[in-house]
């Protein structure tokens, strides 16, 4: 036990990074009746240790479309080895409306240089980049996640 007046330790610092996620949607369905929807992304965040999502952003409406690729873009913040949920919604929930396409980019002002190599060249930039040119989420459930879902 600590005496009064002690300090405590201060807890660790979560390496962190921004992203930049753009948003892309293609085949969605058709909801409006004499022309093409107005498409609109909403981005929700669930909050660490609650169950409660609040929205994050949102993109600009894209009028009578049903493939749109979004200007707006969200900025947040990446913490390793942190579990963040993120809810992306466009269309009727519950139903197959479409595909949602996402490129995630780090913003460049954010990047841990290798300061060796920064002073051997003078003009270095980073240690390199990776694009994916396609990926899928696949869930695996463990014991514990049927437990929870009744």
């Amino acid at each position: 036990m600590a005496s009064p007046g002690a300090l405590e330790p201060a807890p660790a610092s979560v390496p962190a990074t921004k992203l930049e996620l753009s948003v892309s949607c293609r085949n969605l369905l058709d909801m409006d009746t004499f022309s093409k929807s107005d498409p609109v992304v909403v981005l929700f965040i669930q909050g660490s240790g609650s169950k409660e999502w609040r929205e994050f952003g949102r993109t600009e409406v894209i009028d009578n479309t049903l493939n749109p690729d979004f200007v707006r873009k969200f900025v947040l913040d990446y913490f390793f080895e942190e579990k963040q949920k993120l809810r992306f919604d466009v269309g009727v929930p519950g139903k197959k409306c479409g595909t949602i396409l996402l490129s995630a980019e780090e913003l460049s002002n954010c990047r841990v240089l290798n300061p060796k190599k920064k002073c051997k060249k003078k003009k270095y930039i980073n240690s390199g980049t990776v694009t994916l040119l396609s990926f899928a989420v696949e869930s695996e459930f463990t014991f514990v996640d049927y437990i929870q879902g009744g």
